[in-house]
């Protein structure tokens, strides 16, 4: 277990987002899918990159995203509901998952 920190897990987060709310308007995605890709399969083939990592920012970006679309501008006080749950879950996830990891203390 090693710890990691970067933000292209929130980079991908960033491109899913782009392609939901595209996608929602109705807008082409293929470069960034291509994009999605690419970056995907190097985050496999580059030892030390955390690939958990980039699979969590692409799934809260396109949860935090599909929020977004879904609800739409009229029921916009919802989204920020919906935005706060999806950080609460977070939160919840990342207590659980320090406290499964039992560290050597000394």
């Amino acid at each position: 277990m090693t710890p990691t920190v970067g933000a292209s897990g929130a980079v991908f987060g960033l491109f899913v987002v782009v392609v939901v709310l595209n996608r929602h308007l109705g807008r082409g995605v293929g470069p960034m899918i291509g994009l999605i890709v690419i970056n995907g399969v190097i985050g496999f083939l580059v030892p030390d990159v955390a690939w958990q990592a980039h699979l969590g920012g692409a799934i809260t970006g396109g949860l935090c995203a599909a929020a977004i679309a879904v609800l739409g501008r009229q029921r916009a006080q919802w989204q920020w509901v919906a935005l706060a749950g999806i950080s609460i879950l977070l939160v919840v996830l990342a207590i659980v998952r320090f406290e499964s990891v039992h560290l050597p203390t000394g």
